[in-house]
């Protein structure tokens, strides 16, 4: 008797939706931390907490826990998961630019965000996916099949819907500079998507301990490199990415619900970010964008309860509203939002059409004889 078992899909379905869930947690809490106020010292009075770069921090150490994760990984399962020390040199050093990359985005984008409206910040945001193809159709293996040309047509489809109702709905006028930096940002995302994958895919090396390596380099980067030039900016100019290291440690301590929420924060991102890895390993980088831009749907669905269904009012008191309004111009954000969502899904083979060839499925076939101690394993 012989049977087909694809080893690679239960574990590329638990990273699919570690990741979507993890960027709806991780949004979620940026949310609710940077929402808050605390102050210097008794007596001082409250500020808000627009600290981006502590926060920053915080996001690496979590991404650093991967590393212990790992640790357990080669505990449970030596045989598979080979010791630390045992990794190549050259692994280690690869994983420098993906870290280094992830600093710089930050940087760009938070003085983009700040300069333009977050409604035209989120309207050319899916610059990524045309990146990536691009990229990864020039630099790396070409899309070959016709189900992923039509789901990624689909796709383009929704982003022009999901643009137009962000256009439409603003009130104001994407600022020229801004907007470049924003696309430029998104370039060198796009382009660190793929060098990830290029990693993981010619490499043997397991997500969670590249991610974690990734972490612990961010770590170092951010805390001597751009904490110290973030310290040392003038503050009428880079009002975005200024930020004193002490204040921003003074004011996490004098508010015990920033600590705890930060607390909370840390596992979120671990969980998130190695199921990203790990979803960009058994899928591609277009895979993880799309997955990317489908969480980005969700919570957009989920910001329109928060606001009408709750009142704005989101676990935690606060002076500020939560969610977003619904107009007249958002039906063409929920018709593109459903659009890729149904790109995402065919592409992503979770809805498939027999018109279509699709590439055979990575298996092992297992021939099981009559006699239990002859069992042979092919692959």
């Amino acid at each position: 008797m012989e049977k087909e078992v694809d080893f690679g899909k239960p574990r590329r379905i638990l990273y699919i939706t570690g990741s979507m869930l993890g960027s709806l947690a991780s949004y979620y809490m940026r949310t609710l931390f940077y929402s808050r106020q605390s102050r210097y010292k008794s007596g001082c009075p409250y500020i808000n907490f627009d600290r981006p770069w502590i926060g920053t921090l915080v996001m690496t150490i979590g991404i650093s826990i991967c590393t212990l994760v790992y640790y357990i990984q080669t505990l449970i399962d030596p045989k598979n998961y080979p010791k630390i020390t045992h990794i190549p040199l050259y692994i280690y050093l690869m994983i420098v630019l993906p870290a280094l990359l992830d600093i710089l985005i930050s940087a760009i984008y938070s003085f983009a965000i700040s300069e333009n409206t977050g409604s035209i910040s989120i309207a050319i945001r899916y610059f990524d996916l045309l990146f990536v193809i691009i990229i990864q159709n020039i630099f790396m293996t070409p899309i070959h099949y016709a189900y992923q040309w039509f789901a990624l047509g689909i796709v383009t489809l929704g982003i022009i819907f999901v643009s137009i109702g962000v256009l439409l709905g603003s009130q104001f006028k994407a600022k020229l500079l801004p907007t470049i930096l924003q696309l430029i940002a998104q370039l060198i995302m796009s382009i660190r998507t793929i060098i990830i994958q290029k990693i993981l895919h010619e490499n043997d090396v397991s997500p969670w301990l590249f991610t974690g390596i990734d972490g612990i380099y961010g770590f170092l980067l951010v805390l001597f490199g751009f904490y110290p030039i973030a310290n040392f900016l003038p503050e009428h100019s880079f009002a975005s990415l200024h930020e004193s290291f002490c204040s921003s440690i003074l004011l996490t301590f004098h508010s015990l619900t920033i600590i705890l929420l930060f607390l909370i924060y840390i596992p979120i991102t671990c969980v998130y970010n190695g199921c990203t890895t790990g979803t960009i390993m058994t899928t591609n980088a277009v895979g993880f964008t799309i997955v990317e831009m489908i969480s980005g749907s969700i919570a957009w669905i989920i910001d329109l309860i928060i606001y009408h269904a709750f009142n704005g009012k989101f676990i935690l008191r606060s002076d500020e509203k939560f969610g977003v309004r619904w107009t007249d111009k958002s039906y063409f954000r929920l018709i593109g939002s459903l659009t890729f969502l149904l790109g995402g899904a065919i592409y992503l083979k979770i809805i498939k059409f027999p018109c279509f060839k699709y590439p055979a499925a990575s298996v092992t076939k297992i021939n099981i004889s009559e006699t239990p101690s002859e069992v042979n394993f092919e692959v």
